[in-house]
């Protein structure tokens, strides 16, 4: 009779998901055993306009996904002490509802282990997370809302505070903040990363780097990646070891796959350049790798050098790799035709690093002229070429 009368007043409410609450009927019968029945229909009532006020179908996802919790008879209660909770710490109301609508096992959590949901926005706080930090970490690592605080969280914090010898809020702000898969990481596991980094070659500072600049490093497996990306690089390209290092450290190439910057060596050994120029053009640049040199922008780029300034592509790059990661259309195009329009000659190409201020004495340009050149671009043919104006 009971779950009959429930049955009613989900439909009255949500009547397309007919054939879904005969999906969850099993687990509503095993609720219904545990819970009392006493003003049932008034309490679900209440719990789905609840819901429902944060975001229209919020109430039957909570409902149909954690169908026991729902139905506890202390469920509103705990879901109001955890509402006051985060009002408490500092959420605001629009990051509230951000936080509900994305992460409906908040309520259930909430009743499984109301204490320990409690402990840990307070901790997040605690360790200088504002509301926008904690809905990041909670999106990235949704599992942190099950963790236990004082048994799991904090211990692996404080773990990778003394192996690093790091302070917290670096720990936190420069690691957790970016990357909280971390907090799901055995110690064990971060020893072995930091282990590896050592044999490689990296003293603490190089480590302690590494992991400011690129936490994910720290989570990467070691014999599916670490490792042939290490023989890439020693064994293919031949790099000295201090060069490895500062690959490692500071180009951010653990982000990418083994294979992507296999291909990459490929494609500028395709263009000219031989085992040597990448060496050179990585101790300049240790990013070098990182730029998709297959995809339009870039080939737009290489072209631009070789039409425009007349320089090789063998020559120039290992010279000023940097050149890749200027925008065509905003610094490099208006800069050298407005030049070349002035003066007749081709800027040197390290000047395109160079502030606008610096870049005009650098190359003896007039102030207004140079302005009044870049104001006729956009109509030119050569601007509508390099810098994105269409016809």
């Amino acid at each position: 009779m009971i779950d009959r009368v429930l049955h009613d007043v989900v439909m009255a409410r949500y009547p397309r998901k007919k054939n879904s609450l005969q999906k969850a009927q099993e687990r509503v019968e095993k609720a219904l055993l545990h819970g009392s029945c006493d003003g049932l229909c008034q309490a679900v009532e209440q719990k789905l306009d609840f819901l429902d006020s944060i975001t229209p179908g919020l109430g039957w996802k909570v409902f149909f996904r954690y169908t026991e919790e729902f139905l506890n008879e202390d469920a509103f209660e705990l879901w109001s002490i955890m509402s006051a909770i985060l009002c408490m710490t500092g959420f605001e109301d629009d990051s509230m509802g951000v936080l509900f609508k994305r992460h409906a096992c908040l309520f259930a959590n909430a009743v499984r282990d109301p204490d320990n949901l409690k402990h840990l926005f307070e901790w997040l706080q605690q360790n200088g997370l504002r509301d926008d930090d904690v809905i990041r970490v909670i999106n990235r690592f949704p599992l942190i809302l099950q963790t236990p605080v004082h048994d799991v969280l904090e211990p692996r914090v404080e773990y990778l505070c003394d192996a690093l010898a790091l302070d917290r809020e670096v720990v936190v702000k420069s690691g957790i903040l970016r990357h909280p898969e971390l907090l799901s990481v055995e110690s064990s596991w971060l020893q072995e990363r930091i282990d590896s980094y050592t044999l490689l070659g990296l003293q603490l500072s190089d480590v302690q780097k590494l992991f400011t600049a690129q936490p994910s490093a720290f989570a990467v497996d070691i014999d599916r990646y670490l490792i042939p990306m290490t023989r890439v690089l020693k064994e293919e390209l031949q790099v000295p070891d201090d060069l490895f290092v500062s690959i490692l450290v500071k180009s951010g190439i653990l982000s990418r796959s083994v294979s992507t910057i296999q291909s990459r060596i490929h494609r500028w050994s395709e263009l000219g350049l031989d085992r040597i120029d990448v060496k050179i053009a990585l101790k300049r640049f240790p990013r070098f790798l990182l730029y998709p040199i297959h995809e339009d922008k870039y080939t737009m780029k290489l072209d631009f050098l070789r039409i425009e300034m007349g320089l090789s592509i063998k020559h120039a790059i290992p010279m000023f790799p940097q050149y890749l990661s200027y925008s065509l259309e905003n610094r490099i195009a208006p800069r050298v035709l407005a030049a070349k329009a002035i003066t007749g000659k081709v800027p040197r190409l390290s000047t395109l690093a160079m502030s606008e201020k610096a870049y005009l004495k650098a190359n003896k340009l007039h102030n207004a002229t140079y302005m009044a050149v870049l104001d006729t671009l956009p109509a030119s043919k050569r601007g509508k070429r390099w810098m994105g104006v269409s016809e």
